[in-house]
């Protein structure tokens, strides 16, 4: 499995989860980036534990990058801590 896919989809879903709109992702980087790499760190680890779901499959590693994919597109920002819901859901893909 290339992590560096995994990682980067992770990060997204981590960064659209984090911030509001208005303000641009450098301004508000350095405040939020200790819990930014928290958060990815945690969808990697979710990943990592559900991949079995997917193991023998030919496109196993595009189906779990899609999958969070999939979850950045319909999370609603600012999430922060309580983002319980999206975590159940990316545990259930």
């Amino acid at each position: 499995m290339d992590e560096k896919k995994i990682l980067e989809a992770c990060f997204s879903l981590a960064e659209e989860l984090m911030w509001e709109k208005d303000t641009s992702p450098l301004e508000r980087l350095p405040k939020h980036l200790e819990e930014l790499s928290e958060m990815t760190d945690n969808f990697v680890e979710i990943v990592k534990r559900n991949s079995y779901q997917v193991d023998g499959l030919p496109d196993a590693q595009e189906i779990l990058v899609g999958a969070v994919q999939y979850l950045t597109s319909i999370a609603i920002p600012p999430c922060g801590e309580t983002m319980n819901g999206l975590i159940i859901r990316l545990q259930c893909f």
